[in-house]
């Protein structure tokens, strides 16, 4: 499965499964008291230290892009989450000035339209799309300048911490690369 813009593409991970090959079963997630103790430090929000223990963390957490039909509950989606997550980062999305494109297509053209338009005003614009093709920071950009490795790996740090903090209720895959942008945009003011 195939996935193209026009300036790169990006081929899913999924494998192609022939008529006669049974696909493998991916082994269920130990609980965080049967894993490592280098695993657990970084779930804690205490080891990460790059962009690559960023990564790994990340692959940690619930994440709801890679199922293919979620169910959805507001258990499960709801703000509040979110809300406290940003709260215990001193609320970053509330010193921003936002736009919020949403519908069913277009809206990474017309988010990229935005803001090259904006930066020809001489402001500094951030741009957060989702999803990304390639790398990850893709979707955290300033002034078309990725998020850089070090920064991503800083940011994740303090999030990570901020998350352990509220228990059992795990922010998302999602939420963290969102809350990321966040913290990023306003420590660039």
């Amino acid at each position: 499965m195939a996935r193209s813009t026009s300036s790169r593409t990006a081929v899913s991970k999924r494998t192609k499964v022939s008529a006669t090959a049974t696909p493998k079963a991916r082994p269920a997630k130990r609980p965080l008291s049967a894993r490592p103790a280098a695993a657990r430090r970084v779930e804690s929000g205490s080891g990460i230290r790059n962009y690559k223990s960023a990564l790994a963390f990340l692959d940690t957490v619930p994440n709801h892009e890679r199922l293919l039909r979620p169910i959805y509950n507001e258990s499960k989606f709801s703000l509040a989450r979110m809300q406290k997550l940003l709260a215990l980062v001193d609320n970053p999305h509330k010193q921003l000035k936002a736009l919020h494109v949403a519908g069913t297509k277009g809206k990474g053209s017309t988010c990229h339209m935005l803001a090259s338009m904006l930066q020809q005003t001489g402001k500094k614009i951030g741009l957060y799309t989702s999803p990304h093709f390639v790398d990850l920071r893709e979707r955290i950009s300033l002034n078309g300048d990725l998020i850089s490795e070090a920064a991503f790996g800083r940011i994740m740090d303090r999030l990570a911490a901020a998350g352990a903090k509220l228990g059992p209720d795990t922010p998302t895959f999602f939420e963290y690369v969102t809350a990321a942008a966040f913290v990023h945009y306003a420590d660039q003011k």
